[in-house]
């Protein structure tokens, strides 16, 4: 079933123990300490769903602050462990990664992850990294497919070909079980070239190992904070409530609003973003600047970008993910000016020799 709007979906997945941890990892001093009693009078550490358990690195940063007698900081710190452990394996494959790239005249941009962790939290062990995004040119796709072939990385879907052409990403996986995704466009929801180039080309300098790397700047990084927020699991949105809290108040205040709302409204974006800040807003009591949220609120929605935030947003069925692969579709027709019927694609991403073929295979996927 779909929801009616981005602010009442955003609200609607997310809990109240949610919101309270978020209030105890975030907030400074006696709030985030009386957040943080709050929740551990009503929840179970040890029973915390996955969102919750994401934000135990950040939660002993603060905890070690102003409660380190707390009984709960034995458990926080394994968790903090963990995420080190698991970024530093990370960051040297992404080093790694840049060399190889490089050798190959490509020069990658991250996003996500990485840049979060080293320019916005500071701190190896405070956010955890699940997989290295990095976004290339779409005329440097093939060769850095084959820069990850080379390297010992699988792509995990079987007809990668084809989501090169119509989809935005590809995720492969190494040897030692690292999860990369190679992107061209920045976006699932909207890939207009604009917002790639503006996306893409709104970098900053960082350090990673013993390489300077791309990567997006603290407002491109917060746009698409905000995007992911609506598109992602529970879990994620959680994790990049926290991300966007922490890009606005970083001490650098390195978030340009003017160019934030003015790349929103030009690409289509605003709703997107300002249901996300709102939400901050109301529920992280996040100071925003006066005229964002008024400025953002100004422009109306295609046809296709209501359907895509609905479809993306609705739960799990083969129903909704054929109303996804339709959208993708018209995003690619859209890119490319010419293009098959929307059949014929769906044969050819199944891998159906016929429509008649395909109308099974899509009934059987329906009734399973």
């Amino acid at each position: 079933m779909f929801v009616n709007s981005p602010d009442n979906l955003l609200r609607r997945r997310l809990k109240q123990a949610h919101l309270l941890l978020l209030r105890a990892c975030l907030w400074e001093n006696e709030k985030g300490l009386a957040a943080w009693q709050q929740w551990r009078g009503e929840n179970d550490i040890e029973t915390a769903d996955a969102a919750c358990s994401r934000l135990f690195p950040l939660l002993y940063r603060r905890l070690s602050a102003f409660a380190a007698d707390d009984p709960a900081i034995i458990r926080l710190k394994g968790a903090h462990r963990y995420t080190w452990v698991n970024n530093i394996s990370r960051l040297k494959h992404a080093e790694k990664l840049v060399l190889a790239l490089r050798a190959a005249n490509i020069e990658p941009v991250f996003l996500k992850g990485i840049p979060l962790l080293l320019e916005t939290y500071s701190d190896v062990s405070a956010r955890f990294i699940n997989d290295i995004d990095f976004l290339v040119p779409d005329y440097q796709v093939e060769e850095a497919i084959t820069v990850l072939d080379e390297q010992g990385h699988t792509p995990l879907e079987e007809n990668y070909r084809l989501s090169v052409q119509f989809d935005y990403a590809l995720p492969f996986i190494s040897t030692d079980g690292i999860v990369v995704d190679l992107h061209w466009h920045a976006l699932s929801i909207a890939r207009e070239p604009e917002i790639d180039s503006w996306l893409g080309g709104s970098t900053v300098e960082l350090q990673l190992g013993e390489q300077r790397v791309s990567a997006f700047s603290a407002t491109a990084q917060l746009v698409v904070a905000c995007v992911q927020m609506m598109l992602d699991s529970v879990e994620r949105q959680v994790r990049y409530m926290a991300d966007a809290y922490k890009l606005i108040r970083a001490e650098n205040n390195s978030v340009d609003w003017e160019q934030l709302v003015d790349c929103s409204l030009g690409c289509g974006l605003a709703q997107l973003v300002a249901a996300p800040l709102r939400l901050l807003k109301a529920e992280l009591e996040l100071d925003l600047p006066d005229n964002v949220l008024r400025r953002l609120g100004t422009q109306p929605r295609t046809l296709l970008n209501r359907i895509e935030s609905r479809v993306q947003l609705a739960a799990p069925s083969a129903p909704v993910r054929l109303a996804r692969r339709w959208c993708l579709y018209q995003r690619a027709i859209a890119e490319q000016n010419e293009a098959s019927g929307f059949l014929d694609y769906l044969s050819a991403f199944y891998e159906t020799p016929t429509r008649s073929a395909l109308l099974w295979d899509l009934a059987r996927r329906t009734l399973k």
